[in-house]
């Protein structure tokens, strides 16, 4: 029988948040790596996703985390597989 083929990788991220600080959010698995001579766009120090404008009403502690952080995280990584077909974000 065959398998379909996945459409995009499987990841593995971490989700950190103290009440009233931002979420840090990272890709542990597989490791993010940029095409070579590029960087890594939409990240932080430590290659923490930036998954909006910190100071612009994106996103505020009294939101949930599950209908914000984790669909944007998602959409994060869509952008990311495009960007490393197109190397357009």
């Amino acid at each position: 029988m065959l398998r379909p083929t996945p459409l995009s990788e499987k990841y593995t991220v971490q989700l950190r948040y103290t009440i009233a600080k931002s979420p840090q959010i990272k890709v542990l698995k597989p490791k993010l790596i940029p095409p070579e001579g590029k960087r890594l766009p939409h990240t932080y120090h430590g290659k923490q996703l930036c998954l909006y404008y910190p100071g612009i009403v994106d996103w505020r502690g009294d939101m949930l985390l599950s209908k914000t952080i984790v669909p944007w995280i998602s959409e994060w990584l869509l952008h990311y597989e495009i960007w490393l077909v197109t190397g357009k974000w």
